[in-house]
């Protein structure tokens, strides 16, 4: 087959090998999962007019060929939908390179959007977010089981690890504000974000860290992308409730980001009063309200927003927004 016509690629990421296939070319090679690895592989790529490389979100394992390739048009797959396409196809068998060519004829047949790849500062501050929340639910662990504690030695070990936590926590908060001010656009999108009422640090690094297309979305498009968005369930002359879900899978349904969201949307949203801008019981707080019905100041989706994207709305208004990880 002509090298001339485009291609696209599916790799499938293991810990030691990439499994790799072009379609329609149909060719496939192996790669070892390693800087030389990396750079045989561009060698190969480099034959072709490559129209996207796709491959599935493996946690750590495709970090390092992320940034190898952040020069290509990429898209990551979820892997829970690159299995659906295989089974829509009647394809039963999961190797290695069957699974490379369903993803590249999946990427082919849904051409997915290629979107920009995560800068540098980026990928470290979603890194140092994501182990500060772990040492948050670690935190919250210990507590729970020191209240159970009757031996001294146990009580002592708890206390001890909860102050070395809380020791992490700070080393933490340093790091991430470090890396914010020395990053021109985090520092000024931070400021943005900090300067609207119920939004503190913590919501801000969040929606900094799993959020970046914040400021390019309009309400909804936002809404959508971190899972606050309702879904329609409506079926002939049926009608169910709608419920939030989907969006992006480091800020969807009961993630950080959401509730981060969720909290700072519904205090910006409301008028502020004489003796607080927090409801008293945030328990019993009514749901998330609309943010372009409210008469409220500038709230958490308005100010964010310089130049909304012209995308495809479902019958709610909400777009369809596709996440990061298609």
């Amino acid at each position: 087959m002509s090298n001339d016509l485009p291609q696209t690629i599916g790799i499938d990421i293991s810990k030691a090998n990439l499994d790799c296939h072009a379609y329609p070319a149909g060719t496939e090679r192996q790669f070892a999962n390693t800087a030389k690895g990396h750079k045989a592989l561009i060698a190969w790529l480099q034959q072709w007019q490559v129209e996207r490389i796709a491959f599935e979100a493996t946690a750590t394992y495709h970090r390092a060929l992320e940034v190898t390739l952040a020069d290509w048009p990429c898209v990551k797959l979820n892997p829970e939908r690159a299995r659906r396409f295989a089974q829509a196809t009647g394809t039963l068998a999961k190797t290695d390179r069957i699974d490379a060519m369903l993803l590249a004829r999946m990427a082919a047949t849904l051409q997915p959007p290629v979107r920009p790849a995560q800068s540098a500062e980026q990928a470290q501050l979603a890194e140092l977010i994501n182990a500060r929340d772990g040492l948050v639910r670690d935190r919250t662990a210990l507590k729970n089981r020191e209240k159970n504690l009757t031996i001294a030695i146990l009580k002592r070990q708890c206390k001890q690890r909860l102050e070395q936590i809380e020791r992490h926590i700070d080393a933490l908060d340093a790091e991430i504000a470090s890396l914010i001010a020395a990053d021109a656009k985090l520092a000024r999108r931070h400021k943005i974000l900090t300067s609207i009422a119920g939004v503190g640090t913590l919501t801000a690094n969040q929606l900094i860290a799993t959020m970046p297309e914040l400021g390019s979305l309009d309400n909804k498009q936002a809404a959508s992308l971190a899972g606050l968005a309702p879904v329609a369930r409506q079926s002939g002359q049926w009608k169910g409730k709608s419920f939030i879900r989907g969006g992006e899978p480091t800020c969807g349904k009961h993630s950080t980001c959401q509730h981060s969201s969720q909290r700072a949307s519904t205090l910006t949203s409301r008028p502020s009063t004489s003796n607080s801008s927090v409801p008293e019981n945030p328990q019993k707080s009514p749901s998330l309200p609309s943010c372009e019905n409210s008469s409220s100041p500038p709230t958490l989706c308005s100010k964010l927003t310089d130049a909304g994207s012209n995308l495809s709305l479902d019958h709610h208004g909400y777009s369809k927004w596709p996440p990061r990880i298609w």
